[in-house]
């Protein structure tokens, strides 16, 4: 039924390393619009207006947050973040600790593939 998401893991393959993905649901993206969505005043015609704006970089760290297994053992990640634990008991901001450590192209490839399988969702 188009109505709703797939929402069964998808593999993303980045420099021959594997990445598991959820696609993002509406209830995703209500979960995460306070850390992406920000505040801004504009004035016009000397009238202050709230208005609230999408921060896309933080958008696509939000999506980074439905990768539900990353290529990495317990101890790399343990050097990276710190953390004494496993992924797949990181706290979004854990996660976001440590995709904000990638490489950047890195980091990139991983959100064209998120924003490819996303989009493919929509259309099914």
């Amino acid at each position: 039924m188009d109505f709703f998401i797939n929402e069964e893991n998808k593999q993303i393959k980045v420099k021959g390393q594997l990445f598991k993905y959820k696609p993002v649901n509406a209830g995703d993206e209500l979960e995460w619009a306070n850390d992406y969505l920000e505040r801004k005043i504009i004035i016009k015609n000397n009238k202050e207006f709230e208005i609230m704006e999408q921060n896309f970089a933080k958008l696509s760290l939000c999506k980074l947050r439905n990768i539900t297994e990353v290529p990495f053992k317990k101890e790399d990640l343990q050097k990276i973040t710190n953390l004494k634990k496993e992924y797949k008991d990181y706290t979004n901001s854990e996660k976001d600790l440590l995709f904000k450590k990638l490489n950047p192209q890195i980091y990139n490839n991983l959100v064209k593939e998120i924003d490819k399988i996303n989009s493919n969702q929509k259309k099914d």
